[in-house]
């Protein structure tokens, strides 16, 4: 009895096992129970729980051969763990990053070596999804999936200024425009300033005339009234 019950395996209900007998393979997941022989049995403990990675910065080159370096978060869970058995040597943190770190590597090369480090860092999203994307096909080869890929950073690596003369060149860019927006904001203004003075120089003008015009009327109508005067006159002489 002693010896039986010692063969009963509890599973916890954050792990997964995967018993193996000749071509025999069985997964077990958290809360159930089954009979284990060690002599008989091959075994495999596999995490439910996510691992999360951070490989070391990422030297990679563009397609100009520039240097940089890229930082990188990955969550990864086993999904598969029969094929995760099956194709690792160990389940554990220590392998899986070993995998993950290899695969996010090769993948970042292979994506940054087509394009050029100014399209990399505008298309930052687009260049995630990309490398997530052939991450995730090589993962899943192994019975691993990546939760949540994200990329930290794009910097300069030791030794190299590539992306601080860019954001440098970049900066006076943003000013040389900012000083030509200014210099067309007051050269409009100066536009609309002399349109303006002109506008109020014709209307100067035109008062002026219409005035005029007003002083011949008044001065016609008088004459006119005063030659009428003059003929009454004449008349009852």
């Amino acid at each position: 009895m002693i010896v039986y019950f010692k063969t009963i395996v509890v599973v916890p209900f954050n792990e997964t096992h995967v018993v193996s007998h000749g071509e025999k393979v069985k997964q077990y997941d958290g809360k159930c129970l089954y009979m284990y022989y060690k002599f008989v049995h091959g075994r495999t403990i596999i995490p439910k729980f996510v691992l999360d990675i951070e490989p070391p910065i990422i030297k990679l080159h563009d397609i100009d051969k520039l240097p940089f370096g890229v930082e990188i978060s990955v969550k990864v869970q086993v999904t598969d763990p029969p094929m995760a058995a099956k194709n690792l040597t160990r389940i554990d943190h220590s392998t899986i990053s070993k995998v993950v770190e290899d695969t996010v590597m090769s993948a970042s090369r292979s994506i940054a070596m087509e394009r050029n480090i100014l399209d990399i860092m505008k298309e930052r999203e687009e260049i995630e999804n990309a490398i997530y994307n052939m991450v995730s096909e090589a993962l899943s080869k192994l019975g691993l999936s990546p939760i949540i890929f994200d990329i930290k950073n794009i910097r300069d690596i030791e030794g190299s200024d590539v992306i601080a003369n860019l954001e440098r060149v970049k900066i006076a860019e943003l000013r040389k425009n900012a000083r030509i927006s200014e210099a067309k904001h007051n050269s409009e203004a100066t536009m609309i300033e002399v349109e303006k003075r002109k506008d109020s120089l014709v209307r100067a003008e035109q008062m002026k005339q219409e005035e005029e015009t007003a002083r011949l009327n008044r001065e016609l109508m008088v004459a006119e009234q005063n030659l009428a005067v003059e003929e009454r006159r004449l008349q009852i002489k």
